[in-house]
């Protein structure tokens, strides 16, 4: 019984009570997490002290069908939930709905749903996976039994009338109540003494619409002016409207709501969303749109200001949860200015929510509202679109927006706001594994940052600059430019603690930690990404902690420690799907299953990485499809499935190359060396070790790859089993990337660790007999 009038504190109070009785001892709290959920703000409530919005979904979703269960064994009965017009449903609830179909402690509860079929195209799999019955047009004969009913009350029915019911209809239900309807308002039905009557010469003069459609716009016809516009005025505030609402747009419209009752095109419902008024609802969506169509602009646009500046007024304190309705009425009025302030606090307040597919379409929203010319206001709204669009990994649009953005500083003439737009696209360049042009354009921004003195813009450039040199194996410079950048953020720092200044600190310590992961002491990378967590933690800046925890997950893999690491990476795939991250869910796939493989269990590690080369392909991230086929190779080479092994190693090779990372591409073709070896043809072996060894280059280019001893170990078998002198070097090389990783460990545990690795002890192994031969 909350209605949309009540304040935010009766609201909520209604909420718990309504629901905690039935939510089991701690009620009232699990009452609050749902109506978080929905929109009802208990943020500060003690309940949700440290909740993220994935523990809140989750939670709120266990209470809700917890309450559901409750609710049928209180009487030992099966709940049934009616869900209409589907196919209107939010993503949100559409999650909802598959968690309770799919939850066994639901106790006893089905759901019937209705839904056009457009419902299939937003969920494809939907009607599927569960019964579903779909509706045919009515047949002959059940439309003659339709007609009969219709046609029941009437004296002497001609002939005449129920054929053109049945065959005018086609099937459609709907349309033979309508054309009955409309032959009544023509006055081809009358109401005679004791039944109504059919006058024949009428009928035979009628003139019947081939379509619904018709027929709606004929029965609107036959209203009386006052009645027509009354219904034109309640259909500019919608489907469903409110007496108060209509009155606000013509009080002379509320009187003649009961004679429209009385024609069947309106209907009055028992309960009302606003307190204090009459809610009432078109006879059907169809009839509110055709009518709606009739309505003249000048009527529309003040029809429409007047709703929304009605409903500003009447939701009071709870007005964050009717923002985009109220900016649609705004748009609809004509005040585009209104309408764009709407349409942007609701983008921000979509964006909070991490329900970014809203906000990118209430952004949109905004920017069709503002004035073309370029204006920061306009670049700060494509900066909404072009954030949410790279956690969705919609690259395409992202490129779209980071375009835009770069024209309109460039219209401009902002040099500080050119250099940001200019490291958006070097940032989705490399998100798209493109380092050669992240790295151009990483140096065309921090050129105009420091032209224009943009501190942070500088501080991003310096980090891009280290992280492309160091996907390029180009370690030592990467050390230097992550140091750099981490000096400029923590000053920039200083001149200003504000929110932005305090992210891209904790952007910038993890690519510090990312590359001492490979180069510098355990302990000082632990040290970074510890204190980057801590305060991504105390900001709330929920994307940074899960790519923070894919790195301390992939520092205990560094050491070898695959059960701590999949307990990271866990921790990390949860908030990334909280918070909708794409790339960093396909990622953390990725590690889940090179962690199981080397775990033992093929089967688990299969299934994360087909996730995410399928997520990695989605948003054209080429760098990781790559490492996805490297690992399936593995996968299928472990399993003895060579021709599916070398099937996924080209497919790696070519990944990375079209990534421009040819080092990195040197590990697929040691998977085919390694393969053909192991098929006794050593000149095939020979041919793929030559093709790794050229691809690596130099050994420091092979820092960033998955394991920098697999390369040469692969060439040294090989070269070991042809007699090839460079068998020593290769041997020597693998030697030196262990002991180099031994070396930046702190406890004779980790040493210990590292060492019994597989490829470790053959090169242990291999380097013990070749002292041996030697002496």
């Amino acid at each position: 019984q909350i209605a949309d009038s009540d304040s935010a504190e009766l609201a909520k109070a209604k909420l718990v009570d309504g629901l905690a009785t039935r939510l089991g001892p701690e009620g009232a709290t699990r009452a609050r997490y749902i109506g978080q959920l929905i929109g009802l703000d208990f943020a500060d409530h003690p309940d949700l002290s440290g909740v993220g919005p994935l523990q809140l979904r989750d939670r709120a979703f266990a209470a809700f069908t917890d309450y559901l269960a409750r609710l049928a064994a209180e009487d030992g009965l099966t709940v049934v939930m009616l869900i209409e017009d589907l196919h209107w449903a939010d993503d949100g609830s559409f999650d909802l709905l598959e968690h309770l179909l799919g939850a066994r402690e639901a106790g006893a509860l089905a759901i019937v749903m209705t839904a056009r079929p457009t419902l299939v195209e937003r969920r494809p799999g939907w009607a599927a996976a569960h019964e579903s019955v779909h509706l045919a047009p009515l047949d002959a004969g059940h439309s003659k039994v339709l007609a009969d009913g219709l046609l029941e009350g009437i004296a002497g029915v001609p002939e005449q009338l129920r054929e053109l019911l049945v065959n005018q209809a086609a099937g459609n239900p709907f349309y033979m109540e309508e054309l009955l309807r409309m032959l009544s308002d023509d006055g081809v039905i009358v109401e005679g003494v004791a039944f109504r009557e059919v006058l024949p010469e009428k009928l035979q003069l009628a003139r019947v619409p081939t379509t619904l459609i018709g027929v709606l716009q004929a029965r609107l016809d036959a209203l009386s002016r006052a009645e027509r516009e009354a219904l034109q005025e309640a259909s500019i505030v919608g489907h469903v409207f409110w007496d108060e609402a209509l009155a606000a747009i013509d009080p002379k419209a509320v009187p003649l709501m009961p004679g429209l009752r009385d024609k069947a095109l309106v209907i009055r419902r028992d309960d009302s969303a606003f307190e204090g008024t009459v809610e009432e609802a078109f006879k059907h969506h169809l009839l509110q749109q055709v009518t709606y169509d009739t309505v003249l602009k000048s009527v529309r646009r003040r029809g429409h200001a007047r709703a929304a500046a009605w409903l500003a007024a009447r939701v009071g304190d709870r007005a964050d949860e009717y923002l985009a309705i109220t900016a649609e009425h705004f748009e609809r009025a004509g005040d585009l200015a209104a309408a764009a302030d709407y349409y942007e606090r609701a983008a921000g307040d979509a964006a909070s929510r991490f329900a970014n597919a809203a906000s990118l379409e209430h952004a949109g929203h905004a920017l069709r509202c503002l004035d073309p010319g370029p204006s920061t206001r306009r670049y700060n709204l494509h900066s909404v679109r072009y954030s949410a669009a790279d956690l969705m990994g919609l690259r395409e649009l992202q490129e779209n927006e980071a375009k835009t953005r770069v024209d309109v500083a460039t219209a401009l003439g902002d040099e500080a706001l050119l250099a940001h737009a200019t490291m958006g696209q070097s940032l989705l360049a490399s998100r798209r594994g493109d380092e050669s042009q992240a790295l151009a354009l990483a140096e065309r921004a921090a050129l105009l940052a420091a032209r224009s003195e943009a501190t942070t813009v500088a501080a991003m450039a310096q980090a891009q600059l280290a992280w492309s040199h160091f996907t390029r194996g180009e370690g030592r410079e990467a050390l230097t430019l992550a140091a750099q950048a981490l000096a400029a953020a923590r000053k920039a720092l200083e001149a200003s603690d504000e929110l932005e200044t305090r992210s891209l600190l904790v952007k910038i310590l993890s690519v510090q930690a990312v590359v001492l992961s490979s180069l510098g002491p355990f302990a000082q990378t632990r040290a970074t990404l510890e204190e980057a967590l801590q305060r991504a933690r105390a900001d709330g800046l929920r994307r940074s902690e899960a790519s923070l925890l894919g790195n301390l997950g992939g520092l205990e893999a560094n050491l070898y420690r695959f059960a701590s690491a999949i307990r990271y990476y866990g921790d990390c795939l949860a908030v990334s799907e909280e918070v909708g991250n794409t790339l960093s869910l396909a990622t953390c796939h990725h590690n889940l299953a090179r962690c199981s493989r080397e775990l033992g269990d093929p089967a688990l590690a299969e299934h994360h990485v087909r996730l995410g080369l399928e997520q990695a392909v989605s948003i054209a991230m080429r760098e990781l499809e790559g490492r996805c086929h490297l690992l399936m190779g593995h996968l299928r080479a472990d399993a003895g499935d060579v021709e599916a092994a070398h099937l996924a190693y080209e497919l790696c090779v070519a990944r990375f190359q079209a990534a421009d990372l040819p080092h990195f591409a040197a590990q697929g073709y040691a998977g085919r060396a390694a393969l053909t070896l192991q098929a006794g043809d050593l000149e095939g072996a020979r041919h793929w070790a030559e093709r790794a060894h050229e691809a690596a280059g130099s050994g420091e280019s092979l820092y960033a790859v998955e394991d920098p001893t697999w390369v040469p170990v692969v060439c040294h078998r090989v070269w070991h089993r042809c007699g090839d002198a460079r068998a020593r070097a290769a041997l020597a090389q693998a030697y030196r990337h262990l002991q180099s990783l031994l070396k930046r460990v702190d406890t004779e545990e980790e040493r210990q660790t590292i060492q019994s690795a597989r490829l470790h002890r053959e090169v242990l192994a291999a380097w013990e007999a070749a002292r041996a031969a030697e002496r």
